[in-house]
């Protein structure tokens, strides 16, 4: 059986923390949201010679992520050439995406929940653990999601 001590000011104290933050976190896992994210940095490794080969690139499409829901660990994930639902998965402060493609590649996409920019705008990560022909492609890109409404 678990005791609690409300007699002193300490106790009460740690006590209201614990129980807001629980509260605090429920209400944003339990929120539905939707971004588009946008990439400005990135790179690809190629391993065509049997040697990384590392180059830099912008290219990256957009992407959108619709009806993120972590309690039901699901997401949407809308591009180029269709609809896809992906899982989604609470981190601290960030939620995680993951995507199985049809050939088995994985990729996978953090949404960081602290910004210093805005409300509206979170860093993001998207790494692409890719398996092609001609072997292994893995890349990875930085940039910007925006909560849309």
């Amino acid at each position: 059986m678990l005791k609690i001590n409300l007699n002193n000011e300490v106790s009460i104290k740690a006590f209201t923390f614990i129980v807001l933050q629980f509260l605090i976190c429920f209400s944003v896992l339990a929120e539905t949201f939707s971004v588009r994210c946008k990439f400005t940095d990135g790179q690809v490794t190629d391993f065509d010679k049997s040697i990384p080969n590392t180059k830099r690139t912008s290219d990256m499409s957009d992407l959108v992520y619709d009806q993120i829901d972590t309690t039901k660990n699901s997401a949407r994930l809308i591009g180029n050439i269709g609809v896809e639902t992906v899982r989604a998965i609470a981190g601290s402060n960030s939620v995680h995406l993951i995507e199985i493609t049809g050939s088995g590649n994985m990729n996978i996409t953090t949404i960081f929940g602290t910004s210093k920019l805005n409300s509206n705008s979170f860093p993001v990560v998207h790494s692409r653990h890719m398996m092609t022909s001609s072997g292994a492609l893995p890349s990875q890109y930085l940039g910007l999601c925006t909560k849309l409404f």
